[in-house]
């Protein structure tokens, strides 16, 4: 009997490692024992795991590597017996046709229902708008809550917590941390919980064991996007977005938010650093200035819908860690407009308000110029009812502060125009 022995169900490489020497011996599955024994030292900084050092000609094909990572996180009973399957077939060179061969169809399966679980996850945090710490208590395997960490950081960067049966999984100021569980008779308060986790866990950048867990991606694609049910698995969705090269240098995507009751829509040009560290729209010096120009206006902005035409940070790194705004480019847009098109399909808002070319030009369809357009009321391709204003940004990048002031001054004068539009 030969045994395979995890550190935790999540274990991805660590079944690999020790699967393909047993694979490529020929030995039938009913001789493999699966154990899950954690070391002592997985939540310890500095633990490190020795890898088993083999050669081997086997190669999953390119198309099949998203199809075992979704497989594995399901942390279902029988994935192992699945897994072992497919890859006798790849070690046997067997035709392997996802439309007709019985083990692909019920791969692809649990794949299906393993995506499923995996945006029900991420809906299940509440938005990075909402302060204060969460916490949550789920019944959901390990290897799928691990396979979503990063997902569910980008998500919200701060102040949550996931307390499974055997795992804590917690985001405290920016970073990840993972914890055993403690026992199910501790009956511990938020606070409690939160200080356990940061005590007993461990950051993944500190252990090369929890940098090895394998992300399980749910990739959007644009044909799906446009059957997204609700603003929430938007986003949910959208955390994985790679329709353009933005995604790879950002930290996260930020789509919008707000109240899925909005009548008033806000979009502006693209996330900038505080909005990609945050995961939220409008948090940096624009935004505060925009948030200003709302209590003047008398517009609650937790009523309204504020996104932007472009959900990841475009920037030029500079010296001591700084990142330079670029301005989004025509492919840019043209990539996210599905994410847009999306939101205002679901949103149905009365009134949108264009901020900056970007924004005009993303919703409008066409390039604008927004001195020639701006303050004018609008109808929209969809009967709804627009207006083309200057970026929050425009504001401050004026020359002094009489310029400052006037065009300040204009820009409530727009909102409140739009405003006005709701009745």
């Amino acid at each position: 009997m030969k045994t395979v022995t995890l550190e935790t169900d999540s274990d991805f490489q660590g079944w690999r490692y020790q699967i393909i020497p047993i694979l490529e011996a020929y030995t039938p599955f009913n001789e493999i024992r699966f154990v899950t024994s954690p070391s002592d030292s997985l939540y310890k900084e500095g633990y490190s795991r020795s890898k088993t050092d083999f050669s081997s000609a086997l190669m999953i094909p390119r198309k099949f590597i998203s199809l075992v990572i979704a497989v594995f996180s399901s942390g279902r009973p029988d994935r192992f017996c699945l897994l072992y399957a497919f890859l006798e077939k790849i070690r046997d060179k067997a035709d392997l046709e996802p439309e007709t061969d019985p083990l692909l169809i019920r791969m692809k399966a649990i794949s299906h229902e393993a995506k499923k679980a995996a945006l029900l996850l991420r809906e299940s945090l509440p938005p990075a708008s909402m302060t204060g710490q969460v916490v949550l208590h789920l019944a959901i395997p390990t290897a799928l809550l691990d396979s979503q960490a990063d997902a569910l950081l980008a998500l919200r960067p701060d102040n949550w917590l996931i307390r499974t049966e055997h795992r804590i999984l917690c985001a405290h100021q920016g970073k990840l941390f993972f914890a055993p569980a403690p026992p199910q008779t501790a009956t511990l308060e938020t606070e409690a919980l939160f200080d356990f986790a940061c005590k007993n866990g461990i950051s993944p950048e500190k252990s090369s064991f929890w940098h090895s867990v394998v992300p399980f991606h749910v990739t959007p694609a644009v044909e799906f996007v446009q059957k997204i049910p609700s603003l929430t698995v938007l986003k949910a969705y959208a955390t994985d977005c790679q329709l353009c090269p933005l995604c790879k240098a950002a930290s996260r995507t930020v789509t919008g938010e707000g109240s899925h009751e909005a009548k008033l829509m806000f979009v502006g040009e693209q996330p900038g650093d505080q909005e990609d560290l945050q995961g939220r729209p409008f948090v940096g010096p624009a935004g505060q200035l925009f948030d200003r120009a709302l209590q003047e206006c008398g517009i609650e902005r937790e009523k309204s819908w504020v996104t932007n035409a472009v959900k990841h940070f475009r920037f030029t790194p500079y010296g001591n860690g700084k990142r330079l705004h670029q301005k989004p480019e025509a492919e840019h847009i043209r990539a996210c407009s599905p994410w847009l098109q999306r939101e205002r399909e679901l949103l149905k808002p009365k009134v949108t308000i264009m901020m900056g070319v970007t924004g005009g030009t993303a919703v409008l369809g066409r390039p604008i110029t927004v001195s020639r357009e701006r303050s004018k009321i609008l109808t929209l391709q969809d009967g709804s009812i627009g207006l083309v204003t200057v970026h929050p940004s425009f504001l401050l990048r004026q020359p002094d502060e009489d310029s400052r002031a006037r065009e300040y001054d204009h820009f409530v004068a727009d909102l409140r125009l739009a405003y006005s539009a709701l009745s």
